[in-house]
């Protein structure tokens, strides 16, 4: 499950598609449809507990003739980092358009371990439909000599006879996307698990457990453009270029996408000196030329080092303090909440907006107070869209959505400044 891309943006690209939420209740609310011809339904926001361990039965599933070319892309090599093949538009789409749509290949009941992930195939009856499809034979299989490469032949090697299974397996381990709403399965397309990374993705994987998947444009595509797809979360977006890198060396690549390879780290921003101008200043990444310096994105200019040195520093706390929460909620409230003023567009603004947002709506639903209730929620949901602006900021695409994200946010342990 690990391994399974998340459907990056769904309730972005839901709303896009003819969905609303009510801002600041997705943990409790459905998405309503404001289209009732739309084909999405329903979807609940936050996953479910548990997995479940059976997967839907192959009579589900689109047989292989099912699945036909789709003339608004085609699959050609990439130029992305590490080559292969990547998909791009026919034509021109704008955000909310429908890119594609496509029945899976492959559909199993997310699992935590191997041997899990192989009863779920047999269960499924679907691996005879995987052998003899030739879409299943472009799709990327790792690094020869990579660690998946290596444990999988290793579990293998312990499960002899299993060729077809293991071929599957590891084919599910980097093209597979968790669904929506809950992740209780891992799905598979032949064309649009072709899609590759990017930090700055154009387009979005919406993964529903029944009917078919859909691809939607997040951003202004032109005719011959690479269509890409984030594999990360939402919330793993917003962190810093350090972090992402080392997050995606689960897919055994290297990201060289624009908000990478800039020398700015887009999520470490702090406010422009001049308090008459809205620009920002974005902190050097790591390994930059040494003549590189931090400028306004808006006037241009170079703050002094004692600026520099001073942001620097309160960077460090305030990392320190929101690793500490909740137990430091109380010493940390002031300057997380000063810092996050200053410096809207930075990481940790938006990290500790999320954590308010979720402390006050617990707060709200403790009290016995009707007006004290109220006037909770209402603090917790300016701070959850507070904390959604912070990501858009970072990810370049404007949809008026407090953030949310079917998938599970990764450790915080590490602070990468």
């Amino acid at each position: 499950l690990e391994q399974s891309r998340v459907s990056t943006d769904v309730r972005a690209a839901a709303r896009l598609r003819g969905f609303e939420a009510p801002v600041g209740r997705h943990r409790r609310h459905r998405l309503h449809c404001r289209r009732r011809d739309t084909a999405l339904g329903e979807m609940l926001c936050e996953p479910a507990a548990g997995l479940a361990l059976d997967a839907p039965c192959s009579s589900q599933l689109a047989a292989p003739d099912a699945i036909r070319p789709v003339p608004s892309v085609t699959c050609a090599p990439s130029r992305a980092a590490g080559g292969g093949d990547g998909i791009f538009a026919e034509h021109g789409f704008e955000p909310g358009q429908q890119i594609m749509q496509e029945e899976a290949l492959l559909m199993v009941a997310s699992t935590r371990t191997l041997s899990d992930l192989h009863g779920a195939l047999l269960g499924s009856s679907q691996l005879e439909r995987f052998q003899s499809s030739s879409c299943s034979r472009g799709l990327f299989r790792g690094q020869p000599e990579g660690q998946r490469a290596l444990e999988y032949s290793a579990w293998g090697t312990a499960h002899p006879g299993q060729d077809i299974a293991l071929d599957a397996m590891l084919a599910l381990a980097f093209n597979s996307w968790t669904t929506v709403p809950n992740n209780e399965y891992q799905v598979m397309y032949s064309v649009m698990s072709k899609a590759n990374h990017s930090c700055s993705p154009n387009a979005c994987v919406l993964a529903p457990q029944e009917g078919p998947g859909e691809m939607v444009c997040l951003r202004t595509i032109s005719p011959g453009d690479e269509v890409t797809v984030s594999y990360l979360g939402d919330l793993e977006l917003a962190k810093p270029v350090e972090f992402r890198q080392q997050t995606l060396k689960r897919w055994e690549f290297t990201c060289t996408c624009k908000r990478c390879a800039a020398l700015g780290d887009d999520t470490r921003c702090f406010a422009c000196p001049d308090p008459s101008c809205l620009g920002q200043c974005p902190a050097l990444r790591h390994g930059v030329p040494e003549e590189a310096s931090v400028q306004c994105d808006v006037c241009g200019q170079e703050p002094e080092d004692e600026i520099q040195i001073e942001w620097m520093e309160s960077e460090i706390e305030i990392g320190e303090l929101l690793l500490g929460l909740p137990g430091s909620l109380y010493s940390a409230w002031h300057p997380c909440a000063e810092f996050a003023t200053a410096h809207p567009h930075h990481w940790l603004a938006g990290r500790w907006l999320r954590f308010l947002a979720s402390h006050l709506s617990s707060e709200a639903s403790e009290t016995e107070d009707p007006e004290e209730a109220a006037s909770l929620r209402e603090k917790a949901d300016e701070s959850e869209v507070a904390a959604w602006r912070c990501l858009q900021a970072s990810v370049g695409v404007s949809l008026d959505l407090p953030l949310s994200h079917g998938g599970v946010e990764s450790s915080d342990q590490s602070l990468l400044f």
